[in-house]
């Protein structure tokens, strides 16, 4: 399941990275949904952290 989960996160942040570079990344803003227990809201947030500081243009928050 963890697995699958982190694939899933992988897959989203890989589609991510092709909007950081469009004419119009400055507009976009992505939630990650993490929950509230267990490894998933440590990981939401370094998610969002990564995304915020490599795709210039891009905001990214967790959402609980």
């Amino acid at each position: 399941m963890r697995r699958l989960i982190l694939g899933f996160y992988c897959a989203v942040a890989a589609g991510l990275a092709g909007l950081g570079s469009s004419a119009h990344a400055a507009d976009q803003f992505v939630r990650i949904g993490s929950g509230l227990a267990g490894t998933y809201p440590v990981f939401g947030a370094k998610l969002a952290e990564m995304i915020n500081k490599e795709l210039p243009g891009l905001r990214a928050s967790t959402l609980a």
